[in-house]
């Protein structure tokens, strides 16, 4: 260390009264740093839409426009719910993909999933085609069983039936998926939060590797058996992590639509409940775990602490309300 150097720095001397507050006053979110960390963005995203000549005026114009505009879509977005005459009009021109990525929705209104990042049709001809991009090596036969299972279940032959009804089906495939999340930190019970999760396929995101993220899976409305070989899937109140590994819609020649995505649904070591010392339930990769689901039953990102890369994981259930009201609370 240098000479005169020292420790000296509000927060290592906050530390010092951490014991005595938390016994007073419970968790202290007052000195997260997380508002001023994520503060650092905005401003790299200023300097990155600039043309790196004299930047300072133009990252200041442009991170004083964005909550601008931010606040302007609020005030419609307040408007639009309290005058139904003017909605449909405000809606046309509202951007809901500011940073913020909040929005509020009428009570009983429908919140929707939106698809992105569409895979040119000259890319992906067939489900073989899929497989090949997502490497998905399975997804004619998981294909077959969701169909089998879902739509031609009270038929003689399911399985037959179902891969007969794969030679008249179009395909649509796409690399990400927007969902809405309820926002538990606002007292507007109608405010959602909206999540971004992707699957590259064969793709590299942004110079690295591929990247296939990872979501909560809501059993009771993916489709899937529940059952497996060695018996019922343990889960969260109905709800499993998952590997995301495709996204696609598959449209039958009489205009019905099928909004599917492909899964590796990861499997309970032990109790569902928390236990060990870090408090928190674990899951591993399971053999049995490829399935395709509705588009519906995914119900955000999963927040997952690797234990052993690519084979275990701890599963976080205190990254946010959500997540906890999800799995513990039902």
């Amino acid at each position: 260390m240098e000479q005169d150097s020292h420790f000296n720095f509000p927060k290592l001397h906050l530390l010092s009264h951490y014991a005595d507050q938390i016994a007073q006053h419970w968790s202290l979110p007052q000195y997260s740093t997380e508002i001023c960390e994520t503060s650092h963005k905005p401003l790299k995203d200023a300097y990155r839409r600039s043309n790196h000549v004299d930047t300072m005026p133009q990252i200041i114009n442009a991170y004083t426009r964005d909550p601008n505009f931010g606040v302007r879509e609020l005030n419609l977005e307040y408007w639009a719910a309290r005058d139904s005459d003017a909605k449909a009009a405000i809606e046309t021109v509202l951007c809901r993909s500011r940073t913020t990525v909040q929005f509020s929705r009428l009570k009983g209104e429908a919140v929707w999933m939106r698809l992105q990042n569409r895979v040119s049709w000259q890319e992906i001809g067939n489900l073989r085609d899929i497989g090949k991009e997502f490497m998905i090596p399975s997804i004619w036969d998981d294909v077959v069983d969701f169909f089998a299972n879902n739509v031609y279940r009270s038929s003689e032959d399911p399985d037959a039936d179902a891969k007969a009804s794969l030679d008249h089906m179009e395909f649509q495939v796409f690399r990400g998926v927007e969902i809405p999340i309820p926002d538990q930190d606002v007292e507007d019970k109608n405010a959602y939060q909206l999540q971004h999760v992707r699957t590259t396929g064969s793709l590299s995101w942004r110079g690295k590797n591929a990247r296939k993220d990872l979501v909560w899976v809501n059993l009771a409305e993916s489709g899937v058996r529940c059952r497996t070989v060695k018996g019922r899937m343990q889960s969260f109140n109905n709800r499993l992590p998952a590997y995301l590994n495709g996204l696609f819609i598959i449209r039958y020649a009489d205009g019905e639509i099928y909004k599917l995505a492909h899964v590796s649904l990861l499997r309970v070591i032990g109790s569902v409940t928390a236990h060990g010392p870090d408090g928190l339930a674990t899951v591993e990769d399971s053999e049995e775990g490829s399935k395709v689901v509705r588009l519906q039953s995914l119900q955000g990102a999963a927040h997952l602490i690797p234990v052993e890369p690519t084979q275990k994981w701890i599963v976080n259930n205190r990254i946010n309300y959500h997540t906890w009201n999800a799995m513990i609370d039902g």
